[in-house]
């Protein structure tokens, strides 16, 4: 299962809830005088309850089996999803978070994510974030927050860095849609990968 699908299967399952209940209101209020549609309403109702009750588990051998475990565990912490699973952080877990031994390239491929984003000007390369005005290099940059939109206010990401005389400083990057995860999938990869080369 690729790391934005074990996400959107946290990020959702409430909504997830509520469609598999009315699946299941529909198919006993409407009582449809075909069987194998009434069959049907009732199976993907029931699919869907059991996926929401046994998510943790889904998710847990998920996150196992997934070639980015690290990276799923550190987005969804971001996002404020792991109090609703039962998963913990492991040594082995933790050093793929901040010791990822896979290539860049395998990584943005196998979870078609593209390193430049014309409309809000920024790009990831491996001396650090690019900006329309700097390069923050990746060892300056210690912390990075999901900030989720509501009437108003648009859904953004908060990096935390330190400047050059070592001040802390706060760049906000808007995040429409689904590049939210993607933003925060890059911040995690490349953050593990080129930070410890930096400070090295």
């Amino acid at each position: 299962m690729k790391v934005k699908s074990i996400i959107w299967l946290v990020q959702y399952s409430q909504a997830l809830l509520i469609f598999s209940f009315l699946f299941i209101g529909s198919a006993l209020v409407s009582r449809s005088g075909d069987g194998a549609i009434l069959v049907l309403e009732f199976c993907i109702g029931a699919g869907g309850l059991i996926l929401f009750f046994f998510r943790s588990i889904v998710v847990t051998r998920a996150i196992n089996k997934s070639a980015y475990p690290g990276v799923a565990y550190s987005v969804m912490e971001k996002l404020g999803l792991t109090q609703r699973l039962d998963l913990s952080l492991s040594d082995g877990l933790l050093n793929e978070i901040f010791k990822p031994a896979y290539p860049t390239t395998e990584f943005l491929t196998n979870n078609g994510l593209k390193t430049h984003f014309f409309t809000e000007g920024i790009e990831f390369r491996e001396d650090g974030f690019v900006t329309k005005e700097k390069t923050i290099p990746w060892k300056a940059i210690y912390d990075w927050t999901y900030q989720a939109g509501g009437r108003g206010t648009q859904t953004s990401i908060i990096i935390s860095y330190y400047g050059a005389n070592q001040d802390i400083y706060n760049l906000k990057i808007p995040a429409v849609g689904s590049n939210g995860i993607d933003l925060l999938l890059l911040l995690t990869h490349f953050k593990g990968k080129y930070g410890q080369q930096q400070q090295a």
